[in-house]
């Protein structure tokens, strides 16, 4: 008689935060299993289900015998997944290198090095550090003094050995190699690595995630399944933060009057802004700036309350008045002072008054 009976289990939870937004949790993401991540969740009994903050992936409680045999016969079970965003704004309020931005890069997290909090990159947030090289096509590689042996590995697995020679060129062909983390060996020392992306995808993933089952952690599933238990869940936490950038507010006075006696009540002891000092906008047009001292949060629903306020009219006498909340930025106006990799990033706000 054929059993019919299912009971699914959570075993790998992911969620995806962003500390821009107010609830913290990310917007415009997909989480895409690999081709064989799909093949082999086929194979093992697996269901990788969408959450609204992320994914989960499940397994039959009640049919193990696969996910059994798999963890015994293999050091390592692998499964790997693409993390996309659709937001163009992405880079613009979260808190990572603008020139991460292209299609040269993209991050790489894995469980190995998860933390307590179960994070899956190398500090509190994303960051440039846990950012790799994407190399969709060849790899290209000359010395004048060559090691004595190079080698490039996935994973544990070397997948290609040489023993280069000085003056030569190398183009190796990575057409060939799974999608992936690789690693680049000289003499056994680490030199690079980089991830191996398939030429044929549409969109550059924002990051790969591998979650590597293997060691202590499989042996211990082996025992829940073989005393009839349910296997731990293994709960993963991606966190983004938000962008802080120098707020520059250009006010332009309607009818060219001055303003020096303008300034910018924060509310905030700590938060203060310089000036008005003279500027003009690229129009042309006459504008007082003012300037944070320090760098300011960008937020979905902004903490900061601003206000503009003028102490003395035209003729000098005392005439307060206020324009009770200056605008926050928009993503659009965040620009960085230079192309320089540790330049100022600021957020421009025009206000006629």
């Amino acid at each position: 008689m054929l059993d019919l009976q299912f009971k699914y289990n959570p075993w790998i939870t992911l969620t995806v935060l962003h500390h821009y937004f107010e609830d913290q949790v990310a917007r415009d993401f997909r989480l895409v299993p690999s081709d064989d991540t799909q093949r082999l969740s086929r194979k093992m009994g697996f269901l990788i289900k969408d959450t609204p903050n992320g994914m989960v992936v499940l397994y039959d409680a009640l049919h193990t015998e696969a996910l059994r045999d798999y963890l015994k016969q293999y050091e390592v079970i692998k499964l790997s997944f693409y993390l996309y965003f659709s937001d163009p704004y992405l880079f613009t309020y979260t808190n990572l290198p603008l020139f991460l931005n292209s299609t040269a890069y993209i991050f790489y997290f894995s469980n190995e090095g998860a933390s307590d909090r179960k994070l899956l990159h190398t500090q509190t947030f994303v960051s440039g550090a846990d950012a790799c090289p994407a190399k969709p096509n060849n790899l290209e590689l000359n010395y004048d003094s060559p090691p004595q042996k190079l080698s490039i590995r996935h994973g544990q697995i070397t997948v290609m050995e040489l023993k280069p020679e000085a003056g030569q060129t190398y183009y190796i062909d990575l057409s060939e190699f799974k999608e992936g983390k690789y690693s680049l060996y000289e003499n056994e020392v680490l030199k690079e690595e980089f991830i191996r992306l398939n030429i044929n995808s549409l969109k550059r993933p924002f990051a790969l995630l591998d979650f590597n089952i293997s060691g202590t952690v499989a042996q211990e599933m082996i025992q829940h399944i073989q005393h009839l238990e349910d296997i731990p869940e293994q709960k993963y936490e991606i966190a983004l933060d938000t962008r802080h950038t120098y707020w520059k507010y250009y006010i332009v006075p309607k009818y060219g009057e001055g303003l020096e006696s303008l300034y910018i009540d924060t509310g905030d002891k700590k938060i203060k802004f310089s000036g008005p000092m003279p500027a003009k906008l690229p129009n042309g047009a006459d504008a007082y700036l003012f300037e944070s001292e320090q760098t300011l949060s960008l937020k979905e629903i902004s903490p900061y309350k601003f206000q503009l306020i003028k102490q003395k009219d035209a003729k000098g006498k005392d005439a307060k008045k206020i324009l009770r909340r200056l605008p926050c930025p928009n993503l659009g106006s965040i620009k960085p002072e230079s192309k320089d990799k540790d330049a100022k990033i600021y957020s421009e706000i025009i206000v006629y008054i």
